[in-house]
């Protein structure tokens, strides 16, 4: 006999327990889930159900994998981008993973696109590539906030980081208030765990053992993502420095497999990996530095499990030496041309002269694509290397007006203190606020319009 299937809705209330629901009917955009119970085993990385939602008057269908949530149960996590009535169809050779049902969106009302900017649907790149805007049609202006560690709460030797008490609602709040529409940071780390333990347990010591993975980890950032939903923001990361940790090209594939099954659903922008320069740096050949064939592979798995379209692209080093020092700092000399990329990150991190020169140099690159400062300098950063100096207010900002006002399509802030989450008394720091000033200014304009020039007029 076939088992139950259990359809929800995940209320983005800050807590997924106290949000699921029966459903119906849903909003467009809402986040939802179809739940099944497996009779087989399955290991995380088999992915044995897919389920193709179906939307007949407009011939709209999306094709998403199921994630593993523990024991027997496998999920399937959704948004349906169009009103209207939907089918789904459940395919696995288990026959637990079957079945078939129907669902119905509504379109969301005017307050709620007003009242929460997640009911105006996913980024997208904007028809001039200079820009992004989102599936109503709407112009995003990209300001965000860097915390590496906001999916943890602990290092290995003790501490309370952004765990979900109190410290990642405060950091969240805190810039939702200040007008940010962007959390950047990675979706794990391997020395780093949360309210659910590690992620992957047998590997916290970078021991390259990703046989076990965690389910009770990712649950606890199910409910950080869900908070990030319900505040209107959109997450740019990616799954972690992948290169650096010597993970190979088949199991840096099913990470993202698994993420952007678990996390598809939400409004998010695609890192493949953290630095991805780091092979030079380190000698490392798994990832060969002369063509990034494995990288490019790496792209490519991701654009075809990634069903929502959302924007890709790949995370720099911020050195400004070693080889090759053009393709430093910036996505767009090695990759430009990736179909998978459709916009580029940039690091510059302290090379304060530099930020200008990189943000017109991928702003240059045919076809146009959006260029995103994604690492500047962190505001109380003190620095030695390459040079000795201090990142304050004022560096903070002008690195912030420079990339703007020469072309970036966004800009992403940090603070020493935050970009860890190990002190939220960064949270008053100058620079944060008057980076909210940016954001008012260009928004009082039809910023989207603005092109860069050299010209005086």
């Amino acid at each position: 006999m076939r088992r139950p299937i259990l359809l929800t809705l995940i209320l983005a209330r800050g807590l997924l327990g106290a949000g699921v629901a029966t459903a119906q009917t849903l909003t467009t955009w809402e986040v939802a889930e179809l739940s099944f119970t497996a009779v087989q085993a399955h290991a995380w990385a088999d992915f044995p159900v897919q389920v193709t939602f179906s939307h007949a008057p407009s011939g709209t269908s999306l094709t998403l994998d199921g994630y593993w949530d523990g024991g027997d149960t496998w999920r399937v996590r959704y948004t349906l981008p169009r009103a209207g009535s939907w089918t789904w169809h459940a395919m696995s050779s288990d026959a637990g993973l079957q079945g078939d049902g129907a669902v119905t969106a509504v379109s969301a009302t005017a307050e709620q696109r007003d009242g929460n900017r997640s009911y105006r649907g996913h980024l997208h790149v904007a028809a001039d590539g200079r820009h992004f805007a989102q599936a109503d049609g709407t112009p995003f202006f990209y300001l965000g906030d860097t915390n590496w560690n906001l999916m943890m709460s602990g290092w290995d030797q003790g501490g309370a980081l952004c765990n979900l008490g109190g410290n990642f609602e405060t950091w969240v709040n805190d810039r939702v208030q200040k007008g940010f529409t962007v959390m950047q940071g990675r979706y794990f780390g391997l020395s780093l765990w949360n309210e659910g333990g590690y992620p992957f347990p047998d590997n916290a010591g970078d021991t390259n053992d990703w046989g076990y993975l965690n389910p009770a980890y990712f649950q606890s950032v199910d409910v950080r993502l869900a908070y990030l939903w319900s505040r209107g923001l959109v997450l740019a990361a990616h799954p972690d420095w992948l290169i650096e940790r010597n993970v190979s090209l088949t199991r840096a594939q099913a990470i993202s497999r698994f993420l952007l099954a678990r996390y598809g659903a939400h409004s998010i922008v695609w890192s493949l990996t953290g630095e991805f320069q780091s092979a030079i740096d380190s000698g490392q050949l798994q990832w060969e530095a002369n063509d990034w064939a494995e990288l490019r592979a790496l792209g490519t798995f991701v654009a075809s499990h990634n069903p929502y379209g959302h924007p890709v692209s790949v995370h720099p080093g911020g050195s400004d030496e070693g080889a090759p020092t053009f393709g430093q700092q910036s996505s767009a000399h090695f990759f430009h041309d990736e179909p998978w990329l459709d916009h580029n990150w940039l690091q510059t991190y302290v090379h304060d002269d530099k930020v200008a020169f990189r943000v017109q140099e991928a702003y240059a690159y045919l076809p146009s694509k959006p260029v995103v400062e994604s690492e500047p300098c962190y505001e109380s950063y003190s620095f030695t290397w390459p040079w000795t100096g201090f990142c304050d207010a004022e560096m903070a900002r002008r690195q912030a007006w420079t990339a703007m006002l020469w072309g970036a399509a966004g800009h992403v802030y940090g603070a020493e203190g935050l970009y860890y989450c190990d002190d939220l008394s960064a949270l008053d720091l100058a620079g944060s606020t008057e980076l909210s000033y940016l954001g008012s200014l260009l928004r009082s304009v039809d910023w989207s319009r603005l092109v860069p020039t050299t010209a005086c007029v």
